[in-house]
């Protein structure tokens, strides 16, 4: 539990079976701050993820890292501190409020994430189950539009997601690569793009349902 402030931090690794169960909470959104340290450059090898929940040793994704709640913060990346990643789309993996990847059952509550390079929220590789109410994201994406508020990507599928509100990321919702039966509800407003369903030869997405209020340009 951290408290009322600002916390200046690299990055808070969740990663394996030790995390499960496990709990990070604060006293409200713009109360707990958790703000990244400036002066760094994130890339694909040295990542500034605020919170990364992950088991990278779980290669078969046969035992990813479970339950964890993240509830009550505010999320900033600080990007304005922040070198931007040097690889592009490689690198985003390196700067985002809440990395997951191999992992489930996580459940996201009551956060504001801002000003990453890369997503508010990433759900990337293999993150199944996971729950996500009343986020709120803004500042966040690239400069070519990609990426920002909420990123589904890398076969993740069956997360649900209820009032996300984007508000001047470059995009609202990004779903691309292999996604599987998400539910999405949010409303995407004064971003580039509000919400991109995007196919890769990765894989084909579809059962996806989005309920969406759009007023960006982009579309």
């Amino acid at each position: 539990y951290f408290p009322g402030g600002t916390y200046r931090i690299t990055r808070l690794k969740l990663w394996g079976p030790a995390c499960n169960n496990l709990t990070i909470g604060g006293a409200g959104p713009g109360v707990t701050i958790l703000k990244t340290v400036s002066g760094v450059t994130p890339s694909s090898r040295d990542s500034y993820n605020t919170l990364e929940v992950s088991n990278p040793r779980d290669l078969s994704n046969t035992d990813p890292t479970s339950n964890v709640t993240i509830e009550n913060l505010t999320l900033d990346g600080n990007k304005s501190g922040v070198t931007r990643p040097p690889g592009g789309a490689a690198d985003d993996i390196s700067h985002n409020g809440v990395m997951c990847s191999q992992c489930q059952n996580i459940h996201i509550a009551n956060v504001e994430a801002k000003n990453y390079w890369f997503a508010g929220v990433s759900f990337g590789t293999y993150t199944f189950y996971s729950v996500v109410n009343d986020l709120v994201t803004s500042g966040n994406g690239l400069p070519d539009h990609s990426y920002g508020g909420l990123l589904i990507q890398g076969q993740s599928s069956y997360n649900t997601v209820v009032n996300h509100t984007s508000d001047g990321d470059e995009t609202g919702l990004w779903m691309s690569y292999g996604v599987k039966h998400n539910v999405v509800s949010g409303t995407y407003r004064n971003n580039y793009w509000g919400v991109i369903l995007k196919d890769t030869l990765a894989g084909e997405s579809y059962g996806n349902v989005i309920q969406a209020s759009i007023a960006s340009p982009g579309n």
